[in-house]
């Protein structure tokens, strides 16, 4: 990492984040970006919805697998907030997901 996480993430980028953490639907229509979704967790659109998508970033965050942590949290918060995710990037969403 070249800079803190602070100087290169929006202030934003964390209230995306805690959205998306503190959706603990079990609804699989409230997984907003699903086409996204089908091919790599099938399960979370079979009844797991958006609390499946979170537990399995949070789980690729602390295994410091941030591309994965950064893809399941754009899913999970595709309808809203991505280009304050992606402002950051995967190393500051992984870095605040690890917290979690």
């Amino acid at each position: 990492m070249s800079a803190p996480l602070d100087a290169q993430w929006k202030p934003d980028g964390p209230k995306h984040c805690d959205a998306c953490l503190g959706s603990y639907t079990s609804n699989p229509a409230e997984v907003h970006c699903q086409g996204d979704d089908t091919a790599t967790y099938p399960e979370c659109l079979a009844g797991g919805g958006r609390a499946c998508l979170t537990a399995r970033a949070v789980a690729a965050a602390k295994a410091d697998d941030s591309d994965n942590a950064f893809k399941l949290t754009l899913i999970c918060q595709g309808h809203d907030g991505t280009a304050h995710l992606k402002a950051g990037g995967p190393r500051a969403v992984c870095g605040y997901l690890m917290a979690k």
